[in-house]
């Protein structure tokens, strides 16, 4: 991706005034920063006697007189005996129409889960002469900017040549996932190994388990550096005292979040597999005819991956690219339960509270803005995928959501509750992706135009 210049963020638009009228109704809007709106809203006298009438009738239908039965009681007699109970149910209908009257003319909506505020100018009898004066305030959805991505050239990625031997070496791993499993008593661990671990974080008392019996592949590319290298030659039952290490692939940001640990690794069992045969019962399991036709579904399966590892290494370069330009104003409710969210998540790992509590002020606040700047990354890119889809008229299906969250569901038993969440981070990642294939495929067939 190309270095351009951030886009400034004191640079966000300013107050802006717009006015809109009908024959009942004529409205003033204010978009003040943080997504907030000022709506100022004038009715004529006939837009509110209706309501003004069906306010009476409802506060008539609860109440009972002497000599007449419940709700039937004069309107005269009601009036003069309930004035405030009828003034708040007629303000009430009053505004909630002249509302949806006002955002049905300034196509202006309502953010998900905040509140309107609402206040009347003129008095209710003031208002049944010359009409109601009323002003709300609410949180709006952000206006994303044009963001003309076209220009922004990726850097482009060779996609990796599926060759005899890489697919040879993935029908050996499925021999050894539908192979045999020995047990191991009378040697070491060895590479090829499987290995049932189980490792103690040694700095809290008591030890607590971090990973309780879990299955390890013994294996560089398949364990953690300082894994492999701690139960290479252990045997059966034996402790080892060690040092966790981050990978060293991962990013500095990556890293800080799994700093050294002193820990202590239990091998717990050792396991050997005797491949399965590399036989048409195998291609069978695998759900093909035959051995022929099981190489060509690994052969087209490592051609889809090596297709998709492409695909996820341009979306991450425009991802970046994005959460460094994009800036607009972002409404204050969303924001505060992203960033409360995000806090409450990192909050539930001790180590990272037991960090956190143990910072000074200053350092505590900068933890919390690199948090908070985090949260309005993630909610500009969910609102700028939105509007993506939305100018492509593309939609994420109930099937799609249910599809990426149920692995986690199944993983986590989630409770209804969690899984609602887990429905809506499903829904962000998905509308992210589909925005930024849409995007990277404009990208680079614009590339491809100017050769």
């Amino acid at each position: 991706m190309t270095d351009e210049t951030p886009t400034d963020e004191s640079k966000l638009p300013e107050e802006q005034k717009l006015c809109f009228s009908s024959d009942d109704i004529s409205v003033e809007l204010v978009r003040k920063p943080d997504c907030l709106i000022d709506l100022k809203i004038k009715t004529t006298p006939g837009f509110i006697k209706p309501l003004y009438d069906k306010g009476i009738k409802a506060v008539a239908k609860g109440v009972s007189f002497p000599g007449f039965r419940k709700g039937k009681a004069p309107i005269k007699i009601i009036v003069e005996k309930y004035p405030k109970q009828i003034e708040a149910e007629a303000k009430e209908l009053i505004s909630q129409r002249a509302f949806v009257e006002a955002s049905r003319l300034t196509k202006v909506s309502l953010v998900s889960d905040t509140k309107v505020g609402c206040s009347w100018t003129n008095t209710l009898d003031e208002a049944l002469q010359e009409g109601a004066q009323i002003t709300y305030q609410y949180e709006t959805y952000p206006t994303i900017p044009d963001v003309e991505i076209e220009k922004y050239p990726l850097k482009k990625v060779e996609k990796e040549s599926i060759d005899e031997e890489k697919v040879k070496k993935r029908m050996e791993e499925m021999q050894q996932f539908f192979g045999t499993p020995q047990e191991v008593e009378d040697r070491p661990v060895k590479l090829g190994d499987d290995v049932i671990l189980t490792i103690s974080d040694l700095e809290v008392e008591p030890a607590k388990p971090i990973i309780a019996s879990q299955r390890f592949h013994v294996a560089e590319e398949r364990m953690s550096r300082w894994m492999y290298e701690a139960v290479l030659g252990m045997t059966k039952g034996e402790a080892k005292e060690t040092t966790s290490q981050p990978d060293e692939a991962l990013s500095a940001e990556e890293k800080a979040k799994f700093p050294p640990k002193k820990v202590r690794v239990t091998v717990e069992n050792i396991r050997f597999t005797l491949p399965h045969p590399l036989d048409n019962d195998l291609a069978q399991k695998m759900g093909c005819e035959d051995l022929a036709t099981f190489k060509k579904l690994v052969k087209r399966t490592l051609e889809n991956r090596a297709k998709e590892t492409v695909q996820d290494n341009y979306r991450s370069q425009l991802t970046d690219f994005l959460k460094s330009h994009l800036a607009f104003d972002l409404p204050n409710t969303p924001m505060h339960q992203e960033v409360h969210s995000r806090f409450t998540e990192l909050a539930k790992n001790q180590d990272f509270l037991k960090q956190f509590r143990e910072k000074s002020e200053e350092e505590q606040k900068s933890a919390f803005e690199a948090i908070k700047k985090e949260a309005r990354q993630a909610l500009r890119l969910f609102y700028f995928s939105h509007q993506v889809l939305s100018d492509h008229n593309i939609k994420v299906t109930p099937e799609e959501i249910e599809k990426e969250a149920t692995p986690w569901a199944q993983l986590q038993k989630a409770t209804q509750e969690n899984l609602k969440e887990q429905h809506a981070i499903a829904l962000s990642k998905i509308s992210l992706r589909k925005a930024l294939d849409i995007l990277i495929e404009k990208i680079l067939s614009q590339m491809d135009n100017e050769g």
